[in-house]
């Protein structure tokens, strides 16, 4: 999973996780000058349907925080297939901390993985020494912007079909690869590339093996079309980072305001971006994750940030 070059730096553990009947495939990443005694970050993909190298990008900003720890989530990558539900991944991540024998740690999900770091905040919060919620929602009524904004957006009719194809959980790896189904949705979901095709469409193609389309349908057409978490909300008392993109369609930002609204202690940073904010505003998101590690955003704050 890990890139050869990235081993020099860094000591990666491998372990796969019993869940029930099925194993998960698990990499704990440490920094080899950072200090040893911090708590441990988990990254939790996007999709459904994502592994762990969508989020590898984080790794360089994280680790110097503290060790973090990447997984396949089951039916993806090096995970044993499972049917997964909502409630499925939010276990995945406990026995996850219960594997490792963490008492606190951090937790960091982008898209749906935002989505499963809610619910388990709501339910094993008291495991959790900070939350961060990048480009997310907290329930199944803002699919109904997402019809509605891609709507007006300038598409394509073959992006106006796909990414009508992936609201419906109708994504068919038969008609085409995943990489390059997602390669000609990604005008839609990054600024950059949008304005900027020539320069900025060339980010890496999605292998099979590292999407399951299967989760991904079975997401939009089952439990995505029914989870409602915003008033538990309330209830989650850590400290919040909540991200959102002013331009991202699918995950449209008031539903980021929702939700630093309804968590006490969360800070609210909405970037000049798509849903891809790795690709449109990486420099102004990493220094305010690292502000927020740094205890210095205030909460209730909002910042508008290019």
């Amino acid at each position: 999973m890990i890139q050869k070059k990235i081993l020099e730096k860094y000591t990666i553990t491998e372990n796969y996780v019993d869940v029930g009947e099925r194993k998960i495939f698990v990499q704990l990443i440490e920094d080899n000058l950072a200090l040893k005694d911090a708590a441990p970050i988990i990254l939790i993909p996007g999709g459904p349907g994502a592994n762990a190298s969508s989020i590898f990008p984080h790794l360089k900003n994280l680790l110097k925080h503290g060790p973090v720890i990447v997984f396949d989530p089951a039916d993806v990558g090096k995970s044993d297939p499972f049917l997964r539900t909502l409630e499925s991944d939010i276990e995945e991540l406990e026995c996850i901390r219960i594997f490792f024998k963490i008492k606190k740690w951090i937790v960091l999900g982008i898209s749906y993985g935002g989505i499963v770091a809610q619910e388990y905040a709501v339910k094993y919060q008291e495991h959790i020494r900070k939350l961060i919620l990048s480009v997310t929602i907290p329930c199944y009524n803002a699919l109904q912007d997402a019809r509605q904004n891609l709507s007006k957006l300038k598409t394509t009719e073959q992006q106006h079909l796909f990414a009508s194809h992936l609201l419906k959980g109708e994504v068919s790896a038969d008609m085409l690869p995943i990489g390059k189904y997602m390669k000609i949705l990604s005008p839609l979901y990054s600024m950059k590339v949008r304005q900027n095709p020539e320069k900025y469409n060339d980010q890496p193609v999605i292998r099979s093996e590292n999407f399951s389309v299967r989760t991904l349908n079975n997401g939009f057409k089952t439990f995505l079309q029914s989870f409602d978490v915003i008033a538990k909300l309330k209830t989650i008392k850590v400290p919040t980072l909540v991200c959102g993109g002013k331009y991202d369609w699918i995950c449209d930002p008031k539903h980021s305001y929702t939700i630093a609204k309804e968590i006490p202690n969360a800070h609210l940073s909405i970037f000049a971006s798509g849903h891809s904010i790795l690709i449109d505003c990486p420099t102004a998101y990493f220094k305010t994750i690292d502000l927020f590690f740094e205890d210095v955003l205030s909460v209730g704050d909002t910042e508008h940030m290019g």
